[in-house]
């Protein structure tokens, strides 16, 4: 009944043609999809962009990961993330919203953090932009020490500066489903650095999502055998 009720209000609003945000079209409102929800992007964009949801088991672990680290995908990112173009945060989930909503309804959100300093100078938060369209509850829980840029560190020199976080408020995770999420694992260092801080208060259980992966699996796997 409730699907039903949001489609009636869906048909009875007046007709509006979104705008691709990256080739600046219309988008045509003639698709199932778009009669429960208004993607960000076109159809032929979505397709540029080459996501692909992916599920990979990492010891006790669901990793779900959209697309490799590549052209063009990257380089939106880069301009969310570094210009500062806030309008680009949509376009990551388009046409998995409604997937990962139904996925993970009874889950809350904790993200991989990055220092104030740098969320200051973008004026917000780009993991909360990407993933707020879940309408999942989000938990501020996991802060990070040090403003040092993980990007400019070798693979070794990240995973032992993998305690660059810590957690305030942890009992709010307890007993709870969390969805662990980030914009890209590379090393896998950072979480696996929040999963074992997450792990101490006991949730019920993590699932990592994440955009993009740059890294290879197996050396996710090795460094997963230390926790």
């Amino acid at each position: 009944m409730k699907l039903i009720g949001e489609l009636s209000k869906r048909l009875k609003k007046p007709i509006e043609k979104p705008i691709c945000k990256l080739c600046f079209k219309d988008i045509p409102q003639n698709t199932l999809y778009s009669l429960f929800s208004t993607p960000s992007i076109c159809y032929d964009c979505f397709l540029k962009l080459k996501l692909h949801l992916e599920r990979d088991k990492i010891r006790n672990y669901s990793f779900y990961s959209l697309a490799r680290y590549e052209e063009p995908i990257s380089l939106h990112l880069l301009n969310f993330k570094e210009n500062k173009d806030i309008e680009l945060g949509g376009i990551f989930l388009s046409y998995y919203t409604i997937l990962l909503k139904t996925m993970f309804k009874s889950f809350n959100i904790v993200y991989v953090p990055s220092s104030y300093e740098k969320e200051k100078q973008r004026g917000f938060c780009h993991i909360k932009e990407i993933y707020k369209g879940l309408d999942l509850p989000f938990l501020d829980v996991l802060k990070k020490e040090s403003s040092f840029e993980q990007k400019k560190l070798s693979r070794e020199e990240r995973i032992k500066n993998s305690t660059l976080f810590r957690i305030e408020n942890g009992d709010k995770v307890t007993g709870k489903k969390i969805l662990l999420v980030d914009d890209v694992i590379t090393t896998g260092a950072s979480i696996l650095a929040s999963i074992k801080l997450l792990e101490k208060y006991k949730p019920k259980k993590i699932v990592v999502l994440v955009i993009l992966r740059d890294g290879n699996k197996e050396d996710y796997r090795k460094l997963f055998d230390n926790l």
